[in-house]
């Protein structure tokens, strides 16, 4: 897994994830159509202590799939999770 792909993403919503987002090359977008993929995502609680505050999103009780579809709209804010996050969402994950 290439890690410089593993980025926390604030969504519009307040809800907080962190994943592997990946661009759709904008040949195949059409405008408004999602433009990423989101790979792994989880949810981050930062209230939660470290071991705890991440959780598969969505839970595997609704899908078992791993790759969504997200659109840059909807993201307020990205950026590069610091070390011991990346750890942590790399066990979270089972990487």
């Amino acid at each position: 897994m290439d890690e410089t792909t593993v980025k926390v993403l604030i969504l519009k919503n307040n809800r907080v994830l962190v994943g592997k987002l990946i661009e759709i090359p904008p040949e195949n977008v059409i405008l408004g159509d999602p433009d990423h993929y989101l790979i792994d995502p989880v949810s981050y609680d930062e209230n939660a202590d470290l071991d705890k505050c991440m959780v598969r999103y969505p839970s595997r009780r609704l899908t078992s799939e791993t790759k969504f579809f997200i659109r840059s709209d909807d993201v307020f804010f990205v950026a590069t999770p610091d070390n011991k996050l990346l750890a942590e969402y790399l066990v979270t994950i089972g990487d």
